[in-house]
């Protein structure tokens, strides 16, 4: 696992080990990341869990904070 990817702890990883997106199974390009709970999304993820209300991360059904909606 690359260091620019050490805090995505969680994640599956594909043959180039890139992490995929948990939901999606996308590989995650470095500039797209985004880390919620030591699991890494590709950002657009995050934002479609947020547009279709989903305030939850949808792993740990913890709330998502609420700093997120404005990163």
């Amino acid at each position: 696992m690359s260091n620019q990817y050490i805090d995505c702890k969680y994640n599956d990883f594909n043959e180039q080990q890139i992490p995929l997106d948990p939901i999606t199974y996308q590989p995650i390009e470095l500039s797209r990341k985004y880390v919620l709970g030591d699991r890494c999304y590709n950002i657009e993820t995050i934002r479609q869990l947020l547009i279709s209300g989903n305030r939850n991360d949808p792993f740990t059904r913890e709330p998502i904070p609420q700093h997120i909606y404005n990163d």
